[in-house]
């Protein structure tokens, strides 16, 4: 069943929680479309419906659609909105998604064909049909539900500009996109182009229906940020958004590298430039801004269980000013630039030694601190992206990093996330007390454990290996850099070299 526009109201919205970060795509086209950077605008006027304004909390939130949905995706469920546009004779191949998207036309004409039946929102009026050649106008909205094929085409000589919303269902059962007349060509996205203005994921909410929101919200100088009591997403259109975490969950994406992102922890403080947003998984409270100088302007995207909100909601704290000052050189804070200075370095999921790995990093990589400090496991943690592909995105801890203009330091770190020791260099001696012996088989204990070319930490690492990986002992253990090492060979390979004893065990007769 679908709804025309109606008035909103303030509604307070609630927060549930994160797992493990996942990957989402655009309209299922991420990897073929080619994303442009420009500043979000607001959405026009024309809107499916003229509704009234609501005065909330002395900010003005003015609705531009309300889409009833009868049956909401099984949970977790990525969140996105984007501004798509579409060149003239542009078009995108006959394909289905296994979630709601609902595409709103703020400039040109859009022409639409299904596989099935959509929702078209006219002047407040809803039609369910299949389309063929149906064209859209500015102000008018098409809502594809789940499996629904889409093709979407420009046949004017003037951009179509959209402003998309998906909620898809995130399984490793699904498949994201299934395009209908098999793998599109090369080609078949010339003249599609996207920006993303807001991801998310959302883990506890109710089945069964559900309403969809896009609002705006303008608040003047001063004015409270009003609250939100779904799964709610507020996307930064312009002025002042800065603010620090305070309880609940958060997740914060940037327009510039645009993922899902896990929780950002209590205390953390972000400051949010034009397109990027936050995203309460079930929504946040009232915000005062009395102390915030500036006004500000925001897309709010939510949905809304029929059941209720499913947790606490979410509390920010609204900082002083969202003017961030520069950088200075050497210090580690949001933005700046530093470089790894340590060869095969971790770049985990989480901020911590036991999160899974999303990448290792070679000495000298550039990235970008964008999220952190957080301490665990006697480190301080930064998240970071690759300064050359800032959709690669996950922590180091500091002691890995270094930032231009930054003091030598006069010491090592007393502590380090990789299997290394305080102090590095002295010459490999004999060991006393050999734990293993030649032809024992042994095992790693922990992930990413390195084999290194010499019994030395100084040693060039060959590779690194998962814990449990096998190997069997070839020679007699020496002593070095405080270190008994082991000259070992792969069981299943031909990688041969020294592994620590610490981070090896005896593999028992019956995993042998």
């Amino acid at each position: 069943m679908q709804r025309a526009a109606t008035a909103s109201e303030s509604r307070r919205r609630r927060i549930s929680s994160l797992a493990a970060p996942v990957v989402a795509c655009a309209l299922g086209v991420s990897l073929v479309l080619t994303p442009i950077a420009f500043a979000q605008e607001a959405t026009p006027a024309g809107t499916p419906d003229a509704s009234p304004v609501a005065e909330t909390s002395a900010a003005t939130v003015s609705e531009i659609y309300q889409v009833d949905v009868d049956e909401f995706p099984a949970v977790p469920v990525s969140v996105r909105l984007l501004r798509m546009t579409l060149a003239p004779g542009a078009s995108s191949p006959m394909h289905t998604h296994p979630g709601h998207e609902i595409d709103l036309v703020e400039s040109g004409t859009l022409t639409v064909n299904s596989g099935g039946d959509a929702v078209v929102i006219r002047d407040g009026e809803a039609t369910t049909a299949t389309l063929v050649e149906e064209p859209i106008g500015a102000g008018e909205l098409v809502h594809f539900p789940p499996d629904v094929g889409m093709n979407l085409v420009n046949a004017s000589d003037e951009d179509v500009v959209l402003l998309s919303a998906v909620f898809h269902p995130v399984n490793e059962d699904l498949t994201s996109t299934v395009y209908t007349d098999g793998t599109p060509e090369a080609n078949a996205f010339d003249g599609v182009s996207y920006v993303v203005l807001g991801d998310g994921i959302i883990q506890d909410f109710a089945e069964g229906p559900a309403t969809i929101h896009l609002e705006s919200i303008e608040a003047e100088s001063g004015a409270s940020l009003p609250g939100d009591s779904g799964a709610a997403l507020y996307s930064l259109v312009e002025g002042d958004f800065a603010f620090a975490v305070s309880d609940g969950d958060v997740q914060v994406s940037r327009t510039a590298s645009p993922s899902l992102r896990p929780n950002a922890a209590v205390g953390q403080e972000f400051t949010l430039d034009p397109g990027d947003a936050a995203f309460f998984p079930s929504g946040v409270v009232d915000n005062d801004r009395a102390n915030q100088g500036g006004s500000v302007s925001i897309l709010r995207l939510s949905a809304e269980s029929a059941a209720g909100a499913a947790g606490d909601p979410a509390a920010i704290t609204m900082l002083e000013s969202a003017v961030e000052e520069p950088v200075a050189a050497g210090e580690f804070a949001i933005d700046a630039i530093a470089t790894v200075n340590t060869d095969s370095v971790n770049m985990r999921a989480e901020p911590t030694t036991s999160a899974e790995v999303v990448d290792q990093l070679s000495v000298d990589t550039e990235v970008r601190i964008i999220g952190g400090p957080e301490d665990a496991d006697d480190f301080t943690w930064w998240q970071v992206a690759l300064v050359d592909d800032e959709t690669v995105v996950g922590w180091i801890a500091q002691d890995f990093l270094s930032l231009p203009g930054a003091p030598e330091p006069t010491e090592e770190p007393e502590a380090t996330e990789e299997p290394e020791e305080e102090e590095a260099g002295s010459t490999p001696q004999p060991a006393t007390d050999a734990q293993f012996q030649v032809g024992d088989i042994v095992q790693t204990t922990e992930d990413n454990i390195r084999i290194r070319d010499e019994p030395s930490t100084e040693g060039e690492p060959i590779t690194t290996f998962l814990a449990g990986t096998q190997f069997e002992v070839t020679g007699d253990p020496v002593e070095a850099d405080d270190y008994v090492w082991y000259p070992v060979t792969l069981v299943e390979g031909s990688e041969s070299g020294w592994i620590a004893e610490d981070f090896l065990e005896p593999v028992e007769d019956d995993e042998e």
